[in-house]
């Protein structure tokens, strides 16, 4: 996938792309994997569409795996996600009062980056 198909300033996609894909993207407020699709499908008419299907299937996955190995998945400019590990404990049903004890899980955790949060502000 080509970004230079993709007007861009400095390496960096521009305000106005952002806000052309987005567009593109949304349906009732929603982006989905199938609007990201058509998104790219719309900014990058000749690349094959089965090529930038795989594409996504790569990232996703590869940032499940990583996630699902305890690995930290940063992407500069527009977050981080880490797995924090939450110990056992006992909990009470609040309608029966019966006391049960649940094990040691992985919870998600997403920090934006500076550059999105200001972004999200209206810094720009």
């Amino acid at each position: 996938m080509s970004i230079n198909s993709l007007s861009h300033v400095g390496g960096h996609v521009t305000a106005a792309d952002l806000r052309d894909m987005r567009a593109a993207a949304v349906s009732g407020g929603v982006i989905s994997r199938s609007s990201i699709e058509k998104a790219l499908k719309e900014k990058n008419p000749d690349m094959v569409p089965d090529v930038l299907t795989k594409v996504l299937d790569v990232f996703f996955s590869e940032l499940s795996a990583a996630l699902i190995c305890g690995d930290r998945v940063e992407l500069r400019g527009f977050g981080s996600w880490i797995v924090r590990k939450r110990k056992k404990k006992i909990v009470r049903n609040p309608k029966t009062n019966d006391k049960l004890l649940v094990g040691d899980k992985g919870s998600l955790y997403f920090r934006a980056s500076r550059e999105l949060i200001s972004k999200v502000n209206g810094a720009q």
